[in-house]
């Protein structure tokens, strides 16, 4: 110990404390001391890069808003929190991205936290194909870039029943046999949904 032969040696998780307990052993004489224990901070060391764990086609509908969730995109990084996360990106070239706060307004930064949050949006307008280049950094370390790719497809109507209902003059309409169905696309979900109008 004198000599500074004995040294910690990290084990490169990213803990901030650690401890360990010494004694003081005398073998001539039999005895030992109390044990005590060593307490150890630890500096953080930005040593990690970023990772991009979910980059998928965004399908949207022809001109609207969309949210961006983490199964469309998400870095992540064990030694940066998201909100220390920042992506950075090219224009699109089939719309642009904003914040739910100010849906108008193109942003080109933008933090994991607004993803994790539900804050990141894609406003469709143009092109049916397109997308941008992408890059995460946590401020030291970056991810090498990515395309991320977004199509468009064009909202679809059809109407499946369409009855006429037939009243005398002066008189009302039953019409708890008759209904209205149809399919629609709706344009802020990815997701068919099957639409019921029952009039009664």
């Amino acid at each position: 110990v004198e000599h500074e032969f004995i040294y910690y040696v990290h084990d490169s998780s990213e803990t901030l404390v650690d401890n360990f307990t010494v004694e003081a052993h005398d073998t001539g004489l039999r005895k030992q001391s109390a044990a005590q224990t060593v307490y150890i901070e630890l500096t953080a060391v930005n040593d990690e890069p970023p990772v991009i764990t979910a980059n998928r086609v965004l399908r949207v509908w022809v001109s609207s808003v969309t949210e961006i969730t983490l199964e469309d995109l998400r870095a992540e990084d064990l030694d940066t929190p998201a909100d220390e996360l920042h992506f950075m990106v090219t224009p699109p070239s089939n719309g642009h991205l904003a914040l739910k706060s100010n849906p108008m307004k193109a942003v080109l930064n933008f933090t994991q936290a607004h993803i994790d949050q539900g804050q990141l949006l894609f406003v469709h307008k143009g092109a049916m194909s397109g997308g941008f280049n992408l890059q995460v950094n946590d401020g030291v370390n970056f991810t090498p870039r990515q395309i991320f790719s977004i199509t468009a497809k064009a909202l679809v109507v059809n109407l499946e029943k369409n009855r006429p209902l037939k009243v005398f003059p002066g008189k009302h309409g039953h019409c708890s046999n008759i209904s209205a169905n149809c399919f629609f696309l709706f344009p802020m979900y990815h997701d068919l949904f099957n639409a019921k109008k029952a009039f009664s």
